[in-house]
């Protein structure tokens, strides 16, 4: 393959086939697991995404932790693009 490194070959190869053996663990891991029922409450989970992730409702401290960076963004992006 490359004769200056005789080496290159058998380590690539020891390589992905450490890689592929703890993807394969990973993925044993993750499917002897229960799936998640996402679609149960879709009203419930909406309302939570428009208030903790919109709103910011879980940070109290100041009005402005919710409202600065969007607002931040609306004033970068219209300063670089007229």
């Amino acid at each position: 393959m490359f004769p200056d490194r005789p080496l290159h070959g058998q380590s690539c190869i020891v390589a992905l086939a450490l890689f592929f053996y703890i993807m394969h663990k990973r993925y044993l891991l993750m499917s002897s697991g229960q799936s998640d029922p996402r679609f149960s409450s879709m009203g419930k989970r909406l309302f939570d995404l428009i208030t903790h992730g919109f709103i910011q409702k879980r940070q109290p401290r100041s009005l402005w932790s919710g409202i600065l960076p969007p607002l931040r963004c609306i004033i970068i992006s219209s300063y670089f693009c007229p």
